[in-house]
């Protein structure tokens, strides 16, 4: 855990007709759609509940410094690298997988 650096992120794999997104953090994924924005991702925060809940049973705390920072550190609750958060597993790697058919009138993916 020599490694205090961390970063986000989202993938898109595209295979028959389908969409499977992976995000860890606050990287997104948006699909447009008929001209319209359309999240295909869900940013991993403290201040979801399920993302709390998991926070809390893993022993940490959630602070408010602006913004709600797991045991006053980070702004979001999943992320790759941070190794010093995953030690005690405050934090996770681990990606929400989400799945979505692609439909008449999709254009574009976008991955920010």
């Amino acid at each position: 855990h020599k490694w205090h650096d961390g970063s986000t992120a989202t993938t898109v794999m595209i295979k028959d007709k389908k969409l499977v997104v992976a995000n860890v953090g606050d990287s997104r994924t948006i699909l447009c759609r008929l001209g319209q924005a359309v999240p295909l991702s869900s940013d991993h925060k403290p201040s979801r509940p399920d993302e709390r809940d998991r926070i809390i049973a893993a022993g940490g705390t959630i602070s408010t410094m602006g913004v709600l920072r797991v045991n006053g550190i980070l702004a979001t609750s999943r992320t790759i690298g941070d190794g010093s958060m995953k030690v005690k597993n405050y934090i996770t790697c681990e990606p929400e997988m989400t799945h979505h058919d692609i439909q008449p009138g999709d254009e574009y993916v976008i991955l920010a």
